[in-house]
């Protein structure tokens, strides 16, 4: 009998929580609800030029918490989200993979994987324009009011030309629409 994908956990609390982004990263993913990380908070590090800004990450900060969203993954999936977040085997990708313990809305614990930057160095605002794209997604996704607050709180910077400067999908196999359709979505 042929082995079956397992599908596994993603803590997505950034830009991800937009399934818009996460349709152009990923071909199959299901939404398992809304959750909770406790004991740490986002901030932003280290400049891209897609976005015209820093990048999140979580640090840890035991008087918060960070809200997102859970989705559930097939190994293809994880392959095709590692790319596009620039995780890479050796470490010396933007991003790497980190186990926590989400506590879900539905008051389940449940281990799930994050996405952590390798690298921080000084911390930096995020464009205005990223932050629309995740707080539309934190909209969208149903995140609390008081938490959905807390991400309009923070301290942004008006990118200086159109972004995102290409398209997450341009690192990802387009076989179906091409690059055009992914554009067209953003």
């Amino acid at each position: 009998m042929p082995q079956m994908e397992r599908p596994l956990l993603y803590f997505a609390y950034g830009l991800n929580l937009n399934p818009s982004q996460m349709e152009m990263k990923c071909s199959k993913f299901e939404i398992v609800g809304i959750a909770r990380l406790h004991g740490y908070k986002m901030d932003f590090f280290e400049y891209s030029p897609v976005w015209d800004g820093a990048m999140e990450t979580l640090v840890p900060d035991q008087e918060t918490e960070v809200w997102g969203v859970l989705y559930r993954l097939t190994d293809y999936s994880w392959d095709e989200l590692d790319n596009c977040e620039d995780v890479r085997l050796d470490g010396t990708g933007a991003y790497f993979r980190y186990p926590a313990e989400i506590y879900g809305a539905d008051g389940i614990t449940r281990l799930a994987m994050l996405y952590l930057k390798s690298r921080q160095g000084k911390a930096a605002p995020a464009s205005t324009e990223y932050m629309m794209q995740v707080l539309k997604g934190a909209t969208v996704q149903g995140l609390p009011a008081a938490y959905i607050e807390t991400l309009q709180a923070i301290a942004t910077n008006p990118a200086s030309y159109p972004v995102p400067r290409r398209p997450a999908c341009a690192r990802r196999n387009c076989s179906t629409a091409g690059c055009e359709g992914c554009e067209a979505s953003l």
